[in-house]
Formats: structure tokens, sequence, C-alpha cells
């Protein structure tokens, strides 16, 4: 049995939050498929275990998006291999949690009295030059679309929920391998939107790769939502596919597995919009790759019977949020649940709160002059993970001019 203790503290909490669960009973991962013909060690399997238990302990604690937010959380987790943890692997993630999260994150590792790997199936070797993370939305698909030249050398890795069928259906559809598939149950926990879900992806994504004796990690994600410049104080960002975390999660790999494993992100300088126009261009039959695109998700509320103040029907986009809001600048068709082109509800300020905030940041985008000029409209955090990862002021500004001509096309905007 591995207990892990959480203790979070909130910015307003007297008393630290408790609690404790096990893995393997609390948090039960199941593998769809077979790993490359390494399998899991100790390390990678202690790796994909911190990366559950952090999701969970996120999970259990209901202040993330409320002034209470929590400012440390402690887990202290018994493992095969705690050297490697403490040696560096550690801090490497408190780093990537303070991105994701904006807390303070200590591990506190101790050694395990069983140390075999988790259970999984090996299969026969092949060779994989690449291993693409393949969630099943707009971006991840549209990038395995542009790769598929590239599809026999190339493992597609994907962790669903409900998603299970359309991932598979999809990668099919696009000429690929069914996907690595796996699913992480937290038992008792009801469904919630997690800052930290890019971890457990990540690890799966690293742990698959280093048992292919891959180096190589792809995570195809739009620049806008990659840097993820929040438009107002009030919308909280996620940072999933951020530059500055990417560099911090291949410290971790690099502590706790002892191999190198390279994120790349070919849309970081890419709108949504270019993404798609970039996969169609690939392929011959667009109209069919048209239809495969729009078949993916995207919203943030897209299995919740609400979005952001508008009802729909589960399982649909709400068009409101702002991942909808940019998926409505590209030319694959989709159904939402609100329309934001509809005057009525362009004019309900709880319907349209963040469309209205996103359109007044890009027209300040857009006002601006040089890079100077953006970096003083970014908020705090942005302005330090930029700085992290050395981007260029004046080639991320031009990314969000781009976006912000293709916004006002869009939704028959003037920016004045």
């Amino acid at each position: 049995m591995s207990r892990v203790v959480v203790e979070i503290r909130g910015a307003l909490d007297d008393k630290p939050f408790r609690q404790s669960f096990v893995l393997g009973e609390d948090v039960k991962t199941s593998w769809a498929s077979a790993f490359g013909a390494r399998g899991l060690n100790e390390r990678s399997s202690d790796l994909f275990d911190v990366a559950a238990a952090v999701v969970r302990a996120e999970r259990m604690h209901p202040g993330w998006r409320t002034a209470n937010r929590p400012r440390t959380v402690t887990l202290q987790v018994p493992l095969r291999d705690p050297g490697a943890w403490a040696a560096g692997g550690a801090s490497a993630l408190g780093r990537a949690l303070w991105i994701l999260t904006g807390a303070q994150w200590v591990l506190v590792p101790s050694q395990r009295r069983r140390t075999l790997p988790l259970p999984h199936d090996v299969g026969s070797e092949s060779r994989v030059n690449q291993v693409i993370l393949f969630s099943g939305g707009l971006d991840s698909t549209s990038g395995a679309a542009a790769a598929t030249s590239a599809a026999a050398t190339t493992r597609l890795v994907s962790v669903y929920s409900r998603e299970k069928t359309l991932q598979r259906e999809l990668a099919a559809e696009l000429g690929f391998e069914p996907p690595f598939q796996a699913n992480v149950d937290f038992a008792d926990l009801r469904r919630r939107a997690t800052l930290t879900r890019s971890l457990l992806f990540l690890a799966l994504g690293a742990v698959v790769a280093v048992s292919h004796g891959c180096t190589r990690l792809v995570q195809f994600e739009n620049g806008i939502l990659a840097h993820a410049v929040a438009p107002v104080p009030g919308i909280m960002m996620t940072r999933h596919a951020h530059p500055s975390f990417h560099r911090a999660m291949e410290a971790l790999f690099q502590a706790v597995l002892g191999d190198r494993v390279l994120i790349a992100n070919p849309f970081l300088m890419l709108t949504k919009r270019q993404c798609v126009e970039n996969a169609l261009k690939a392929w011959d039959d667009r109209d069919s790759l048209a239809k495969v695109l729009a078949r993916t998700q995207t919203c943030w509320f897209h299995w919740s019977n609400h979005g952001h103040r508008g009802e729909k029907r589960p399982g649909q986009a709400c068009g409101l949020c702002v991942p909808c809001i940019i998926r409505r600048t590209t030319p694959v068709a989709s159904t939402f649940g609100q329309n934001l082109l509809a005057k009525k509800v362009r004019q309900d300020p709880g319907k349209s709160v963040m469309f209205l905030d996103l359109a007044a940041f890009l027209r300040e985008v857009k006002l601006s002059r040089d890079g100077g000029g953006f970096y003083r409209l970014l908020d705090a955090d942005s302005r330090v993970l930029v700085a992290a990862a050395g981007a260029d002021l004046g080639d991320v500004r031009r990314l969000y001019t781009r976006f912000a001509d293709e916004f006002a096309e869009t939704f028959q905007l003037r920016w004045r």
C-alpha cells in the first residue's frame, strides 16, 4: 500500500487542509495499450504515480478558482526510488507546478516497501522516432494530420475519460495506429477541471517515449493558448503548454528518469487558424480532413450542461469560453451552444464577458507599437514566464496582432 499524505494551506486559512489517499485504490490507472519493448521501470512508475497524486491532490481542494486559492501544497509520497527526487526531481517538480498553479508545491519522498514497477504490458520492438500527445482536440488532431508522413514511426499517446472511442476513430481516419491510451480513475472525487492535468499527460508521454527509446515528445498547442496571456486578471488561463512549463518538465524527466526527453511544440508561434490551415495544406482531400477536424473537442465546459452562464447539452461546445472563442476564428465547422455572432448573445453581459475582455485586450495589442508596449499589457505572471522562456517580445506581439486581425474578421469588429 502506498499512502499519500496531502497538506494544503490557502491564503486565508488558519488551519491547513489535511487528507490522505492510497495509490492503487483511490487512484486507479488502466492502460488500454502496451508500452514499448523497454517497458516501465521503478523510476518511470514513480514519475507517473507522482503526477497522478498531484492531480488528485488538486481535485481534493475546492479553492483553486476562488479568492482562497492554495498557496502551499505538501505531498508526502512513498516512492520506489526516492533518491532521484531528492537529488533534483522534487525541485524540478515544484518549478513545473508553480507555473501551472501559482502555488508552492513541496514533495517529501520516502522509501516505498514494494518497489515493483506498475503492472503493464510490453509490446514488440518497434521503431518510434517521436511521441505525440493526442487528446482528440483540434490542435493535437491538426498536428497529427500534418505529420501523417511520419505515421509509421510515430506513437500517439492519449489520456481519456469519455474520449476513448473518439481518439481511436480520429487516429484511424488520419492513418495512425491506435494510440496508447490511459485512464486515471480518482474514485470518489467528482469530475472537475484541473490546472495540473497536463503534468499527468506529459509524464505519460515521457514514460511511453522512454519505453521505446525515443527522445522526442510533441505537444501541439496554438500559440495563443500556449503563451496563456490572461486578457484580464479575472480569467485564469491554463499554462499546460507554456514553453517555460515545457523546460521545467524536461528538467524533471532528466532528473527522475535519467533520460533526455525533449518537448517540442511546432505550433508555438501560430494562431489556431494557421494550425488548421497547415493541416489542410498537408492533405490532398481537404474536405475529408475538414470533417475529421469538425469532430474534435475544444470547450472548457464540453461535458457540462452549462458553459459560462449559457445553457447547453452535455457533449456540446458552449461557444462562450476562451477556447471556443478562439476555435471560432478557424475555418472548421463547429456547433456551439451559444452563438456570439448573434447580437442578443453579444449584448448579454453574463454570456459575453470573456468575449468582451478578450476583445478589449486585443484592441490594446493592436495599439501597442512594439515589444515593450506589448510587455506592459501582460499580467505579472506572464511577464515572469515570458522572460524565463527567453521569448522575443516582438515575435510574441506579432503573433497576438495576427490573432487580433483574425478575431476582428470573425466577429466583424473594427479596431479604433
